[in-house]
Formats: C-alpha cells, structure tokens, sequence
C-alpha cells in the first residue's frame, strides 16, 4: 500500500510542475507538429495515401519528440543531488522510477492528444472510426517507450554529455518496440479494428511487462552508484 502510495506522490510531483511551468509538454508538441509539417509538405497528398505513409510518421515524431520530454525526467533532480533527497524522502526506489514514469507516459499522452487529430486534419482523413483502437495501439507503445527512456535518463543523468547518449542508448533499445508500433498502428488504420493490430499488439504488451519490471529492479543499484 505504501509502494502505491509513494508512486503516486513521485507521479503528482512531477505532473504538478510540469502543469505549473507547461514547459515540457510544450516543446515536445511543438516539436511533434514541425515533424508532422515537414511530411505534410514532403508528401503529395493526391499520389499518398496516410494510410500507408501515417504509422511511420505518427511514431517518428512521437520518438523524437518523446526524447526531448525523457531527457528533462531528472532534470529537476540533477541539481544540488535531489535525487538523493527523493530517495531518502520517498526510501523505496522502484516507487520512484514507477512514478517518473508514469509522469512521463501521461505527458506523452497529452502531447500525443493534439498532435494525433493534427496529423488527421493535415493529411485530410478520418480517424474517428478507429479511435479506439488507434488510442490503446498508441498508449501500450507510449509507456513500453517511456519506461525505457527514464531509466535511461536516470542512467545518464550524471554521465558527462549524457544527454547526447541518452537518445543512443533510447533508440537503440527500442527498435523492436517502434517496429511493433508501426506494424500495429499500419493494422489498425488498414482495417479499423483492434484485430488489425495482430501480434504486434501482445508484442507492445510483453515488451512493456518486461522493461518495467527489470528496470524497477535496475534503478536501486543504478541511484546507488
């Protein structure tokens, strides 16, 4: 009960000073929509069908945009050791890494909340009939991608340039991952259901059990170094 508890105050922490300084959110959406304007106009709409060219671009600009909001997830404690006086007020370490990501996956998703009906409105389609589908494809590959990233920036939060490491070591890890979301994200656009996911949907769903569990285990003698 307490573990839960202690996630819950590390996720509100952070939520609450991303929703005071809406500093994060705002750069990864601006970011997300240059990427998006970019293939609109690199794109012939009446030759490209979004249906074929959508999956790729809707996870290029949520993997891009996701690193620069994963590479602040311990900015606020990189200064004057917070870190350690999160631990030491919090004292369970799997609690912390739990809560700064789910901060993170809900950032994402708040993000992903205007960028996904811009990217519908630039390429003129519809993506209503499959909302519900394209919602769940999006957010199990959102927090499998967010659990990796903040374990990472917790890795190189005190590594010299970590932040030039951190997007190698992000995408490097999660190729499989982005593969699944673009295979599954390209079922569900093609047939407007969840079954157009295929396996790629329990394969977002394993990935996202296993790197949360083993970087719950990691984080503790990771903060400990």
């Amino acid at each position: 009960m307490n573990t839960i508890k202690n996630v819950l105050l590390v996720a509100w922490k952070d939520l609450r000073s991303e929703i005071r300084s809406r500093q994060n959110i705002t750069t990864v959406l601006f970011f997300a929509l240059v990427v998006l304007i970019i293939f609109h106009f690199a794109f012939d709409l009446a030759d490209v069908d979004f249906l074929t060219v959508g999956p790729g671009l809707i996870w290029v600009a949520i993997s891009f945009a996701g690193m620069l909001s994963l590479q602040n997830a311990f900015a606020r404690e990189g200064d004057r050791d917070g870190l350690a006086g999160l631990l030491l007020s919090c004292g369970d370490p799997a609690a912390i890494y739990l809560g700064k990501a789910i901060a993170a996956i809900l950032s994402l998703l708040v993000a992903e909340a205007f960028f996904l009906p811009a990217a519908a409105l630039l390429f003129n389609t519809d993506l209503r009939p499959m909302a519900g589908p394209l919602i769940i494809v999006v957010v199990i590959h959102t927090a499998g991608y967010a659990a990796v990233g903040t374990l990472f920036a917790a890795m190189t939060l005190k590594v010299r340039r970590g932040h030039l490491l951190l997007p190698v070591l992000q995408l490097t890890v999660t190729v499989p991952l982005l593969m699944s979301a673009v295979k599954a994200t390209a079922g569900v656009l093609a047939t407007g259901t969840l079954e157009g996911a295929g396996i790629w949907l329990r394969v977002g769903i394993v990935y996202d059990i296993v790197f949360f569990a083993v970087a719950a285990m990691l984080f503790e003698p990771l903060i400990e170094d």
